[in-house]
């Protein structure tokens, strides 16, 4: 009878615990996406000064075509990138890695067999460093 109330009220601060951290995780992310939305106004008008900058030395259609050309020279590069790193091998997910169940042993070249065991105890350590980090 004592463990069921023990349990109980485990399982009830675990859940008011959780609560808590979707509320604070909920509101960071109001913040945050106020304040990218912020951070894009301002580079808009910052960009709107340049156009209008360059309008008076260059003209008004020569102002626009320059900052399209750096924005497609700066999305080319990006393409570039982007396209390099895709022709890498890539990683194993998560999904991949419990899917595979630590079918190689680490001698033969491959993931280690206990795959789960490892993911688990790295969860583990994330929990508790995350609980002494965000601590009140």
């Amino acid at each position: 009878m004592v463990s069921w109330l023990l349990s109980a009220l485990g399982l009830a601060a675990l859940r008011s615990e959780l609560a808590g951290m979707v509320r604070r995780a909920r509101q960071r992310a109001m913040l945050l996406t106020l304040a990218a939305l912020l951070w894009l106004a301002a580079l808009g008008f910052a960009f709107s000064a340049l156009v209008i900058w360059l309008a008076g030395l260059v003209g008004p259609l020569a102002a626009t075509a320059i900052v399209a050309a750096v924005f497609a020279v700066i999305a080319l590069g990006l393409q570039l990138a982007a396209s390099a790193t895709a022709r890498r091998d890539p990683s194993p997910t998560v999904a991949e890695l419990l899917a595979e169940g630590g079918g190689k042993d680490a001698k033969d070249g491959g993931r280690p067999a206990n795959t789960l065991g490892s993911l688990a105890i790295v969860a583990l350590a994330g929990y508790v460093i995350g609980r002494h980090l965000f601590r009140r």
